[in-house]
């Protein structure tokens, strides 16, 4: 739109025409109300889906950008206690569990969604088998309740079964590990119970656990 501003302005004796222009980011456009000359503009936002810009009453927005998370670790059984099996459950064949931790993490942006990583680990298990033969369940379980409802979970079997063998067996395992994905909405809360479980099928009588810690880790940001 083009507002004829009246005549002289250019000093030559010709009127000053005033015309709103538009650009990638802007549109303006001239009003006129007697002598009173008006330009505004109207700023472009784009249609993209990963705009995270706006237009507010009090100007244009941006919402800030979050990484976050959080780490659980329970050691169930220190390197410097070796324990057998049926201490810390009977050989019932039942599933216990033995050690619990909580935690809650709360998606520190109002307005946008906190993508996560949900990973589960039996972060340490040492074996001692002599002689006998075993068969043992050992499980993390991480159980999240709140903007998040899933129970995230790695599991490990120790199965021996040696007839014609003797002898002590030794096992270690590092970071046997599960990982999942979900969303925690704008400000939703999320509560986390780490379960540490075992389930003793078999048991011959000389097998121990010299080592055994569990790990929940929820890592993300927002989109």
């Amino acid at each position: 739109m083009g507002v004829n501003a009246g005549c002289c302005g250019g000093g030559n004796g010709q009127s000053i025409v005033v015309e709103g222009g538009e650009t990638p980011t802007i549109t303006t456009a001239v009003d006129q109300d007697g002598n009173i000359y008006t330009v505004s503009g109207d700023v472009k936002i784009s249609g993209d889906p990963d705009n995270a810009l706006s237009v507010r009453d009090d100007g244009l927005y941006v919402p800030a950008s979050y990484t976050d998370g959080l780490e659980m670790v329970d050691t169930i059984v220190d390197s410097n206690t070796p324990t057998p099996p049926d201490d810390l459950a009977p050989a019932d064949g039942a599933g216990h569990v033995v050690s619990t931790i909580n935690a809650t993490f709360v998606n520190p942006s109002q307005t946008r969604p906190f993508s996560v990583t949900l990973t589960a680990q039996l972060a340490g298990l040492g074996l001692i088998l002599d002689e006998d033969p075993v068969d043992i369940w050992f499980g993390a379980y991480a159980v999240l309740t709140g903007a998040i409802n899933r129970t995230v979970a790695s599991s490990y079997r120790w199965l021996e079964k040696r007839e014609h063998n003797s002898g002590s067996t030794r096992q270690l395992f590092r970071g046997l590990s599960r990982h999942y994905h979900d969303e925690i909405p704008p400000g939703g809360e999320v509560d986390i119970e780490l379960e540490s479980r075992i389930r003793i099928y078999e048991l011959g009588g000389s097998g121990s656990v010299n080592e055994w810690s569990n790990r929940f880790n929820l890592m993300g940001g927002t989109r």
